[in-house]
């Protein structure tokens, strides 16, 4: 399955970007927009937008649907994955 390209975390930690498939990135309306206006159709079909969601089937946590450890990774604070959902939808 191919990938969309990676965008790497900024020199602050900060999420600047993420890698999903092609078709996770069509059924969510990755057509056109902005990276952010994609980002939104990507937290839109996840979880309706809701930075709470969670999926104990993961687990998965917030709008994104984030791994706690993915979401190390790429700088996001905290000791547990709950700790994603104290964290506003701009912040995910």
């Amino acid at each position: 399955m191919m990938e969309m390209p990676v965008l790497e975390p900024s020199e602050t930690g900060r999420v600047v970007g993420i890698t999903v498939s092609v078709c996770e990135w069509l059924w969510c309306g990755g057509g056109g927009g902005s990276l952010y206006e994609k980002l939104d159709d990507i937290a839109t079909c996840e979880s309706g937008r809701n930075p709470r969601a969670f999926n104990p089937q993961g687990p998965w946590y917030g709008a994104f649907q984030f791994r706690f450890d993915t979401w190390q990774l790429y700088g996001g604070g905290g000791d547990r994955g709950t700790d994603i959902l104290d964290r506003s939808y701009e912040q995910q």
